[in-house]
């Protein structure tokens, strides 16, 4: 190699390195502080709504899971009950996490 190559590299490596450090900054900007707000009764219903819908889904989720480690299942419904798993996974990890900002809400 020559310097032309070396100060090529060089300059692609220092781009690289601030589109990264732009990424990082954008990312790293802290939220903006939420002032205290007086939980509302439609909050208070949703946040005891939210926690029996995710003890059914919990339910429904380990029901799934015996189902499809118990290899007693033809391929057609192990491929609809991976598929509702992984539906119920999603919904789970949504809920859970309303459920978390309605409890800090609570909280506060």
């Amino acid at each position: 190699g020559n310097y032309s190559i070396y100060k090529d590299y060089k300059t692609k490596i220092e781009l690289a390195e601030k589109k990264a450090a732009k990424t990082k900054a954008v990312i790293e900007k802290p939220a903006k502080p939420k002032s205290k707000l007086k939980i509302s009764y439609k909050d208070k219903r949703e946040y005891e709504i939210l926690e029996s819908e995710i003890k059914e889904l919990n339910v429904e989720k380990e029901q799934l899971e015996s189902e499809i480690n118990s290899n007693k299942l033809a391929t057609d419904e192990l491929i609809s009950k991976s598929s509702r798993l992984g539906e119920v996974l999603n919904l789970l990890d949504k809920k859970e996490l309303r459920w978390l900002e309605l409890d800090d809400l609570m909280l506060n």
